[in-house]
C-alpha cells in the first residue's frame, strides 16, 4: 500500500480442512486460545487489511493482480495439494505473481515428481520470486519462466514500522529455549 496509486488486500482464504489448533482442553486453556485467536484476527485487520469472511475458494476478476506468497505457500508435502495456491480456474490473461514463494522441501531434487503440477500453473505466473536459492533453476527450467530469489517478507520493514509490533516485556524470567518447526 505504499506504491502510488496501489491499494492491496490480504485474500482471507483458507484451503479446506484448516483449522486452528485448539490449546489444552481446560477452561483455562480454551479462554487463552480464544484470547489469542482475537488478538490474531484484530492484527490482521488493522495492519494487514485482509478481507472478510474466510474463502476457501480464489476466484478470478475480483482483483487486478494476483500475488501468491509465501511460507511455506507451494510446499506439497503439508497438505497444500490444494492448488488454490496456484491459481487453477484463472483465465490465461489473469495476472498472477509469486513474492517469495515458500517451497520448503529439502532438495530442489525433492520436486522432480512435483514438476507436471508446477508447470501446468506455475507457468502463467507472470513473475515468481521463491525464497529458497536452489528452486529458482527448478522454476526456470520446469515452468520456462525467470525466477529470481528474494528476502523473507517479514525481514523488508523498515525499523521505525517494526518497533510498534515489538513486545517490551518479558514474557519468562527463567532461562528458555524456542523451538519453531512445522508440523
Amino acid at each position: 500500500n505504499k506504491l502510488k496509486d496501489c491499494s492491496a488486500e490480504i485474500i482471507n482464504f483458507a484451503p479446506p480442512g484448516v483449522k486452528y489448533m485448539p490449546y489444552e482442553d481446560t477452561k483455562q486453556g480454551r479462554e487463552q486460545y480464544r484470547k489469542k485467536v482475537e488478538a490474531f484476527n484484530r492484527f490482521r485487520h488493522e495492519k494487514c487489511g485482509i478481507s472478510t469472511p474466510v474463502a476457501s475458494k480464489v476466484k478470478d476478476g475480483v482483483y487486478d493482480y494476483y500475488c501468491a506468497g509465501s511460507d511455506q505457500i507451494w510446499n506439497p508435502i503439508y497438505g497444500y495439494g490444494n492448488k488454490e495456491f496456484l491459481f487453477p480456474d484463472f483465465k490465461d490473461e489473469a495476472k498472477r505473481i509469486a513474492y517469495a514463494a515458500g517451497i520448503g522441501t529439502r532438495t530442489a531434487e525433492d520436486m522432480h515428481c512435483y514438476a507436471p503440477l508446477f508447470r501446468n500453473y506455475v507457468s502463467k505466473f507472470k513473475a515468481v520470486s521463491v525464497r529458497e536459492q536452489y528452486y529458482t533453476e527448478f522454476i526456470r527450467k520446469t515452468c520456462q519462466i525467470d525466477c529470481c530469489c528474494v528476502l523473507n517478507p517479514t525481514l523488508l520493514l523498515e525499523e521505525e514500522e517494526e518497533e510498534p509490533l515489538i513486545v517490551k516485556e518479558r514474557l519468562y524470567e527463567e532461562p528458555f529455549i524456542f523451538l519453531y518447526t512445522l508440523p
